[in-house]
């Protein structure tokens, strides 16, 4: 089956079928079972799936732009390449999933979980991540300028050298700001990151590796930097670094504070090693 644009088929069992470059454009695919299926190339543009089933399904370089997946589980699915722009996933469930190098500008993964997905490289530009589950995933080298991150999940998980927007920076630009508020970076790998304008108001970084790390007109008031470590990291005169909790974070002499900042008051400890 090719062609199935714009087509009822509610339920539908495509388990395990092979469908490389299938046209499901438009189609009405509620609760359709694509487990283990073969959906590479695939096209599923304004399709609405809201709860199908695409266990370890591949999808590689699928095109899912304002399809609608509102609590569809993909746990384990492949797609890496895949082009979600607009999509709506809702609820979903992406545990495990490769989606490095997809495209998801504007996605709405509220409440989604992707606990231990793997997003390197992956766009999500202007991505609404609120009350997303984000453990242990990978977001190496991902794009998340002008994303909105609101009580998210990120435990654990892998930041480093992410693209955080045009030069590198999770910028906030003029009309699109990105913001990080209530999110969970405790033990988070965020070497090398440059964070600049974004507030990480009450943001918990407790045990993070922020090595290597640039904080520009990055407000802290009240986040929790506790245990961190912040060896070669550099905060500016706007991050209010003096109103975050900073106990036990371990600094060198190679950390940079701002004009006035006694570190010893804040009980941060100091070491000769460096990272």
């Amino acid at each position: 089956m090719r062609c199935c644009k714009g087509q009822h088929l509610e339920a539908a069992n495509y388990a395990f079928a092979r469908l490389p470059g299938a046209v499901f454009e438009s189609a009405f695919l509620h609760e359709a079972n694509f487990a283990k299926a073969t959906l590479d190339e695939a096209n599923f543009k304004q399709a609405r799936l809201q709860r199908a089933n695409f266990n370890q399904a591949s999808l590689v370089n699928a095109d899912l732009s304002a399809a609608i997946l509102d609590g569809a589980s993909l746990v384990g699915a492949n797609l890496s390449g895949a082009v979600l722009k607009g999509a709506s996933l809702v609820g979903a469930d992406l545990r495990d999933a490769k989606i490095f190098n997809a495209v998801l500008t504007g996605v709405d993964l509220t409440d989604a979980n992707l606990q231990g997905a793997d997003l390197t490289g992956t766009t999500l530009f202007n991505a609404l991540l609120s009350g997303t589950n984000l453990m242990a995933a990978n977001l190496s080298g991902a794009d998340l300028e002008g994303a909105r991150l609101q009580q998210v999940n990120l435990r654990q998980a892998n930041l480093s050298r992410m693209d955080m927007g045009h030069e590198g920076h999770l910028m906030a630009p003029q009309g699109n700001p990105s913001s990080m508020v209530d999110v969970d970076l405790a033990e988070a790998n965020l070497e090398g990151a440059h964070l600049e304008g974004v507030p990480l108001h009450r943001d918990n970084l407790q045990a993070a590796s922020l090595r290597h790390a640039y904080f520009q007109g990055t407000d802290m008031v009240d986040s929790h930097l506790e245990k961190a470590d912040l060896r070669d990291t550099s905060f500016d005169e706007d991050s209010h670094l003096s109103q975050a909790l900073l106990a036990g974070a371990v600094y060198d002499y190679r950390t940079r504070f701002p004009q006035g900042f006694d570190p010893g008051s804040s009980q941060m400890v100091e070491t000769g090693q460096s990272g």
